[in-house]
């Protein structure tokens, strides 16, 4: 009851404040660094995901350098492992992934995508560090919710447009589907083009009609490629992504702020994929000099994107430690709706409010099968 409920609050500890505070930092931390690939000006100079996410690096180092130089101030003990480098270099491959999903299908659904992909390879990789699941069938039912969801959202647009499709009338949806079809441009044409004798159809006419032959039959596969990309690198952003932290469960102490130490040697593992990110920029534009930097409009936002993720990644430790794992996880990854948000609102990705209100349902059962998964394994 709410007397319950209050009192609950007024017990409750400086501590679990403060890592209520840090769960809710991270969250929308996470939800919100890769909007920054998405502002205006960065779309409209058409940088390459490559160069963007070697600024988004950058980020992410120096921030680490200055976590770094402030535990050394204080008189902290920094060690350098090569754990902390593998979680650098599942970033690094994780920045790539995520600004090439975001060219290819946008924020808000490749957000959802690779969100609960990382929260099922987190889930196998629990396993592997010898996590014992507290309900084996409540995990595996939020598993099923989870894909549930994340389906949902790739396809919500579709169901829609599908729904509203079988609604209208008929008449008007074959007259609709006529003049959209492939072909019809054509059939204009060719009708224009019989009207007068063979003699009177030019050379340009021919031209402009092979020319429609040849965007019409590829039209569709580009965009069903384009799709399918994107959601290839959507997933790799959740494998890599949700494999950040994968390492640190062999580090000997217990204590989960006790990973800011180890944030130099997470630096450096981000810096040893940067000549193979600058190496694929350089392939992609065939040449040093054709490589389009745009230092001036997107060195700024992917620096910011960089620091933005590691204040995420530094606020998760705190919080984990302050509420524990089961309280602290399914907080941070409601940040699929921080990106939502960002995408929808912000961006205009979607507009449609039949789609829009899918797309939410769907990102919230996503996040009912994170909870699930997190009842499952750690029994709260």
């Amino acid at each position: 009851n709410l007397q319950g409920f209050l009192a609950l609050l007024s017990n409750m500890s400086v501590s679990t404040s403060a890592g209520l505070v840090m769960a809710v930092i991270s969250m929308i931390c996470n939800g919100s660094f890769p909007s920054f690939n998405k502002l205006h000006r960065v779309q409209q100079c058409g940088v390459q995901p490559q160069v963007f996410n070697l600024y988004f690096i950058m980020g992410a180092v120096l921030s680490s350098i200055v976590v770094y130089i402030v535990l050394i101030s204080t008189g902290a003990e920094v060690e350098f492992t090569y754990l902390g480098v593998i979680s650098g270099l599942c970033l690094a491959i994780c920045g790539v992934t995520t600004f090439a999903a975001i060219k290819y299908i946008g924020l808000s659904m490749g957000v959802t995508i690779w969100s609960g992909t990382a929260i099922l390879v987190s889930f196998v990789q629990g396993f592997i560090a010898g996590t014992q699941a507290s309900n084996l069938w409540i995990a595996i039912v939020g598993c099923l919710v989870l894909i549930a969801g994340i389906v949902g959202v790739g396809f919500s647009d579709k169901v829609v447009a599908k729904c509203s499709k079988q609604q209208s009338s008929t008449l008007h949806t074959v007259d609709m589907n006529k003049s959209n079809a492939p072909g019809a441009y054509r059939s204009e044409v060719e009708a224009a083009a019989s009207s007068s004798s063979d003699d009177n159809v030019d050379e340009a006419t021919k031209s402009l009609l092979a020319k429609n032959d040849r965007e019409q039959a590829a039209a569709v596969p580009a965009h069903y490629h384009d799709y399918a990309l994107g959601a290839f690198f959507a997933v790799l952003t959740g494998i890599f992504g949700g494999s950040v932290g994968f390492p640190t469960n062999w580090t000997d102490d217990d204590c989960n702020c006790a990973r800011l130490k180890f944030l130099i040697s997470f630096a450096v593992g981000c810096l040893l994929v940067v000549p193979i990110t600058a190496a694929w920029a350089l392939c992609s534009a065939k040449g040093l000099g054709k490589v389009e930097w745009h230092l001036q409009t997107c060195l700024v936002p992917g620096l910011l994107a960089g620091v933005v993720w590691n204040c995420a990644n530094v606020a998760s430790y705190y919080a984990i430690e302050s509420l524990s794992y089961g309280v602290a996880y399914p907080i941070m990854q409601s940040s699929l709706v921080i990106a939502n948000l960002w995408g929808v609102f912000v961006f205009k990705e979607v507009t449609d409010k039949k789609v829009i209100c899918a797309l939410f349902v769907c990102a919230f059962v996503v996040m009912g099968g994170c909870g699930l998964i997190t009842v499952g394994v750690i029994g709260v």
